[in-house]
């Protein structure tokens, strides 16, 4: 009979492979998305699995808040934070200061909470050699591409592969020439952060 620490630690494994981007595995790669969703809620498959995608990524840092945020947000919220950093990444290379139709561009393509921190961590960038955007919407087109080339910083500073949340061709559209590495760590360890406060207060 598994004991509850065992329980916990099989219930973690099952979060961590239904959030992994298990297409960059080659074991996996071919495999039809909603089949292998079903792999990954099969109890008894969970060890086997799990084991098979450390030995591809690699095993993961213990007891970090911050890299726990990034193996275990669902989907939808990891894909919202890029373009929460793409976004703030590009304001300061606009060289202008946000006008109504700027904040208009903004409200079509965020939540409020997104928009809130996009201002918010905009105050901790610099200005970096990126693709001229010319106006929000162009940068938009990347936004999400800029955040995963961060993110991806990021997780290699954390000594974590970036394969285990980052899929094929993420980053292949991003408009970054370069940037600093303590920039984009300061930015994304801001954005997961903010992500463990928020599961704390649900």
């Amino acid at each position: 009979m598994a004991v509850p620490g065992e329980i916990a630690a099989g219930r973690r494994r099952r979060e961590i492979l239904a959030n992994a981007a298990l297409s960059n595995h080659p074991l996996f790669s071919s495999i039809p998305p909603d089949v292998l969703e079903r792999l990954v809620k099969t109890q008894r498959l969970t060890n086997r699995l799990y084991r098979k995608v450390i030995d591809e990524f690699g095993a993961i840092p213990p007891a970090n808040r911050l890299v726990e945020a990034f193996l275990l947000t669902s989907e939808n919220e990891i894909k919202e934070t890029a373009k929460i950093l793409g976004v703030t990444l590009s304001l300061p290379s606009l060289r202008t200061h946000l006008t109504r139709s700027d904040i208009d561009a903004l409200g079509r393509n965020f939540h409020k909470s997104s928009m809130k921190k996009i201002l918010t961590y905009a105050n901790i960038t610099v200005e970096v050699p990126i693709r001229n955007y010319n106006d929000l919407e162009e940068c938009f087109a990347h936004m999400e591409a800029d955040g995963w080339v961060m993110m991806e910083i990021w997780a290699r500073h954390n000594r974590i592969d970036p394969r285990w949340r980052i899929r094929p061709g993420a980053t292949e559209n991003s408009g970054i020439a370069s940037i600093p590495g303590s920039q984009a760590i300061t930015l994304v360890n801001q954005a997961m952060l903010d992500l463990v406060d928020r599961e704390a207060e649900v």
